[in-house]
């Protein structure tokens, strides 16, 4: 958590920078799916990604906005993402 509370936070909101996306919501549904606003960079299906802080590596099995399923997403867009190898519990 200390990482986490001293990590520097993207100004620019570039979709050129690092993919991070604050998770605000998970559940379970056919495997486990996390809800957030993409605060910086890009995610697009079959992109492997880091969980912090548990550093727990997974893959983007796919992403939905609103109701759709899509191929990609970018920074400002609210997302749902189902991740691969994730226990409920994290």
């Amino acid at each position: 958590m200390e990482y986490l509370d001293h990590m520097p936070i993207p100004t620019d909101r570039s979709t050129n920078g690092p993919f991070m996306m604050p998770i605000t919501d998970k559940q379970k549904d056919m495997g486990t799916i996390v809800a957030g606003k993409i605060e910086s960079g890009k995610v697009r299906k079959g992109m492997n990604v880091l969980l912090m802080p548990n550093r727990l590596k997974s893959e983007v099995l796919a992403i939905f906005m609103e109701d759709n399923e899509i191929q990609y997403a970018k920074v400002g867009d609210n997302v749902r993402l189902r991740l691969k190898n994730v226990e409920e519990d994290v």
